[in-house]
């Protein structure tokens, strides 16, 4: 706050020193917007760091997901797969869709979802 003029200064006001208060309460009135602007920005950039997390963790959970639903599938359909070591695993499902037949199958089923999907 500014200090109360002596009665001196009431009595003879001085331009030049007036001139220099009002000066210092405008540019303190400048840093103070400029605070809030600061402030409103770190705001901003928190929002968005959250929102990149909050995306990062949904993807995350949305392929674990999709994990544990195509695994669990291959375990009701070959329930002998739970006894298998994660090699022996790896290897049973290399030798299975090492088949030509597997493959082209596959691309067949995608070629038709995205043929759906153009249409």
């Amino acid at each position: 706050m500014a200090e109360k003029p002596s009665i001196l200064e009431q009595l003879h006001p001085n331009p030049k020193l007036e001139k220099l208060r009002n000066e210092e309460l405008k540019l303190k009135t400048k840093m103070d917007e400029a605070e809030v602007k600061v402030h409103q920005s770190d705001h901003k950039v928190t929002l968005e760091e959250n929102r990149i997390e909050t995306k990062e963790k949904e993807s995350r959970a949305a392929r674990t997901h999709r994990l544990c639903t195509r695994a669990g599938h291959i375990e009701f359909l070959i329930p002998e797969t739970k006894e298998l070591t994660d090699n022996q695993f790896m290897e049973f499902c290399d030798a299975l869709f090492s088949f030509p037949g597997i493959r082209a199958h596959i691309e067949r089923i995608l070629f038709e979802t995205k043929l759906k999907e153009m249409n």
